[in-house]
């Protein structure tokens, strides 16, 4: 089982206007600065956390936890580098109460898409 405890805690300015990177069905990546360098942060979408039961919200964060645990792990130079979790200073959105944990990440200058296109061979 994930806990804080299993990942680096870090502290984070979010930018002021929160560029959002990319989103997809279970969170979104917006831009974040660390340490003077312009990171990014993965959130949990907070809806996945609003309305369900304290069971389920524990097991959506604890695997959330769990990934940002497994990604701390890993090293290598075509892999983006883990870099921590922070907890933002307000709650998630508008009914849960709840400060949800955010992956914080190495910036690619780059989207996957984007990369994948530049260099995808043609036949």
């Amino acid at each position: 089982m994930a806990s804080k405890k299993d990942v680096v805690l870090i502290g984070v300015t979010p930018l002021t206007d929160r560029d959002e990177l990319g989103r997809g069905a279970y969170g979104r990546i917006y831009a974040v600065k660390y340490c003077e360098t312009i990171c990014a942060a993965k959130e949990i979408h907070s809806i996945l956390v609003e309305g369900v039961e304290e069971a389920e919200k524990r097991h959506i964060i604890e695997s959330f936890l769990r990934e940002c645990r497994q990604c701390s792990t890993l090293r290598h130079p075509n892999v983006i580098q883990f870099i921590g979790v922070y907890y933002p200073t307000k709650p998630a959105g508008a009914n849960t109460g709840m400060r949800l944990p955010v992956m914080v990440m190495e910036m690619m200058a780059d989207s996957l898409t984007s990369f994948v296109d530049k260099h995808q061979k043609i036949p």
